[in-house]
């Protein structure tokens, strides 16, 4: 199991979509995104990791659905992921059914892969300390990057001086325009390899030397 926890907008889909496009040449995967409004429909999303065939007379009670899941993982002939996007939003039996058929298809080629968002950390914790106790699992928190981090990337991406050293010289603290440049560009310099980085910088000194300066 793979327990990826973050806030909104840190990058947990996009995460899941790199792990999904590496592994899907060889491997089957099947996607369910919880909403908000299945927290009012009890078992009704989870009967969609059954075989298509299996879910019209699919039964509503945990302890049958764990069994049917994990009768079909047993029967996998290949690796299969089983990805659960907002496990937070689930209903409390499809979360149980999920924590259960995690727990007991240690054997099978199955891998479950769930975003949760920290917030709402009390109704997924058991999830979270499965992935940190079995040897095969893994639980990433994904945190924002602090200042000091930023001010780092920002150094290293356009060869300036430290924001902190740009502060003192300058008489005005940043606006929120700035502020907001500032955090795009650390996630930037985070995806783009470093001799496209070099490019750029390079590029954006030779534009700036060519704009006249006013007198």
């Amino acid at each position: 199991m793979v327990l990826i926890e973050g806030p909104p907008g840190i990058g947990k889909s996009a995460l899941v979509h790199e792990a999904l496009r590496v592994v899907t040449p060889d491997w089957q995967s099947h996607e369910v995104h919880f909403d908000p409004s299945d927290a009012d429909r009890p078992l009704d999303a989870v009967v969609q990791f059954l075989r298509y065939d299996a879910r019209a007379d699919a039964p509503r009670d945990v302890p049958r659905l764990v069994q049917m899941l994990l009768e079909q993982t047993q029967r996998l002939a290949e690796p299969f992921v089983m990805v659960v996007e907002n496990l937070h939003w689930a209903d409390d039996g499809t979360r149980d059914v999920l924590y259960q058929t995690a727990r007991d298809a240690t054997r099978s080629p199955l891998l479950i892969i769930a975003t949760v968002q920290p917030q709402h950390h009390e109704s997924v914790s058991r999830f979270g300390r499965l992935a940190d106790a079995h040897s095969t699992s893994v639980h990433l928190v994904l945190e924002p990057l602090g200042a000091d981090e930023i001010r780092q990337r920002l150094v290293d991406a356009s060869g300036l001086p430290s924001a902190r050293r740009s502060r003192r010289e300058c008489c005005r603290p940043p606006t929120a325009s700035q502020r907001l440049w500032t955090m795009w560009a650390a996630g930037w310099r985070a995806q783009v390899p470093a001799a496209a980085v070099t490019s750029m910088t390079r590029w954006n000194r030779s534009a700036t030397a060519a704009v006249p300066r006013r007198t």
